[in-house]
């Protein structure tokens, strides 16, 4: 999901839906032509939508209500985690997060040996925060080793996408096998 002016995005397998927030209503439907799997979404500040297919290794935009396939690539294997930042889109995927220059397309590595990236947000210090399916949470930068910051696999909750509100210090985890989204306070 993401959230632009006054308006959420969902990703839902093939289409993106956009939702007024002030009535719950959808307001309208993007069909994404191609797509197998859509999963996670950014925005830019000119509201561009950003979707991953982490079944298709692509990345689609909407601009406009349109949407258009971005970059197709295996250097996107099973793409997931999305964030939007100074004209780059950063990418999680199944073992490492790369940029890529949204004018050019180039895919460059930017932080290797993650594992697989569900979640994928700024800690607001330089930092990234990123999630696995299994329950991993990790605070990763380019040019320091990885850090866990919560394992909750021994209980079998996932850790799906994930956000950090950043003035606050609070990490929300939704956990998918138990129904409830989770909150942490980092230090």
């Amino acid at each position: 999901m993401g959230v632009y002016g006054n308006y959420l995005y969902v990703s839902d397998i093939t289409r993106v839906v956009k939702i007024e927030i002030a009535s719950g209503k959808i307001v309208e439907t993007v069909e994404i032509p191609g797509s197998s799997f859509l999963n996670d979404i950014t925005i830019d500040d000119q509201g561009n939508v950003y979707v991953s297919d982490s079944n298709g290794n692509a990345i689609y935009m909407i601009r406009s209500g349109k949407s258009e396939l971005l970059i197709k690539s295996a250097q996107i294997n099973g793409v997931n985690g999305l964030f939007y930042k100074d004209g780059s889109l950063l990418a999680g995927t199944q073992d490492r997060i790369v940029k890529i220059n949204l004018i050019n397309k180039e895919i460059r590595d930017y932080i290797l040996n993650t594992g697989g990236i569900d979640g994928l947000v700024p800690d607001g210090s330089g930092n990234y925060i990123i999630s696995d399916w299994l329950g991993n949470v990790h605070l990763v930068h380019p040019d320091n080793p990885k850090v866990k910051l919560l394992d909750t696999t021994p209980v079998n909750a996932n850790a799906a996408d994930i956000e950090y509100v950043i003035d606050k210090r609070l990490l929300l985890v939704p956990t998918f096998s138990d129904n409830r989204v989770v909150a942490y306070e980092l230090r």
